[in-house]
């Protein structure tokens, strides 16, 4: 039987902590080393910190980090030069898949670093669940969080999102914005499981405790106008729309 490594993608600040913690709570594996809670995800995080830490010493290797919104550049010879440190996730990989036929890793990282992860988990059957959200919501969660500007969170929710579009085939994934999968949690663990290919009879995610509705905060209406650069404008109004566009298709298929 092949292994299925589930992959939560996205931006930061976008629901992938509530995906990731509501498949865990559906019985995928999210690994032993899981990130403690904090006020700012009450639930819980959901990231292996094992994961975190080697896709923390990637983005260095790399001269990057999780802020970076500069073009990561992969090619052979960087491979070959960070082959210690690339390697590092297959071997993770295959200590936690130990005794396991699925196996989830959730870390808004990977986004940024899909062809490293892509080599280096070849021998398992990946799927991809992309979680977004308004660019507008993100980057006021990063303002409250971090200060971050509203071109600089834009730049960063566009690095993010350009990428998962670019590299992931949409055969292979499920898309959801962050309000859908609080809206409908029930049609999100539906079309992820239908994904995986795998039977799981959930009648309601209430049964969990663990959707709070009380916890979408931010919510603020979409206003390009505030972008002032044009260029930035269109390539972030360009991406949301495609974002849309592949969770329709995500929910029609």
């Amino acid at each position: 039987m092949d292994k299925k490594l589930v992959l939560v993608l996205g931006m930061h600040r976008s629901g992938t902590s509530l995906a990731a913690g509501i498949l865990c709570k559906c019985g995928i594996d999210f690994g032993d080393n899981l990130m403690p809670a904090t006020d700012d995800n009450p639930k819980g995080y959901f990231e292996d910190l094992d994961f975190v830490n080697i896709n923390n010493t990637i983005l260095r290797k790399y001269k990057s980090s999780w802020y970076d919104h500069e073009p990561i550049k992969f090619n052979f010879f960087r491979f070959i030069r960070y082959y210690k440190y690339l390697s590092m996730i297959r071997t993770k990989l295959g200590e936690k898949f130990s005794g396991k036929t699925i196996f989830g890793v959730k870390d808004p990282r990977i986004s940024r670093l899909l062809p490293v992860w892509e080599k280096f988990s070849e021998p398992y059957d990946k799927k991809y669940i992309v979680v977004f959200r308004s660019p507008f919501e993100v980057a006021e969660s990063l303002r409250k969080r971090d200060g971050f500007s509203l071109e600089k969170s834009i730049k960063i929710w566009i690095a993010y999102n350009k990428s998962i579009i670019d590299f992931v085939d949409s055969n292979d994934s499920v898309f959801f914005s962050y309000g859908k999968i609080v809206s409908n949690t029930k049609m999100f663990i539906d079309k992820v499981f239908e994904n995986l290919n795998i039977d799981m009879n959930v009648s309601t995610i209430d049964d969990f405790g663990f959707v709070d509705k009380g916890l979408y905060r931010n919510k603020i209406e979409d206003n390009f106008d505030n972008i002032k650069d044009a260029g930035l404008k269109k390539n972030c109004f360009d991406i949301y729309q495609r974002l849309i566009s592949l969770e329709e298709k995500t929910n029609i298929s």
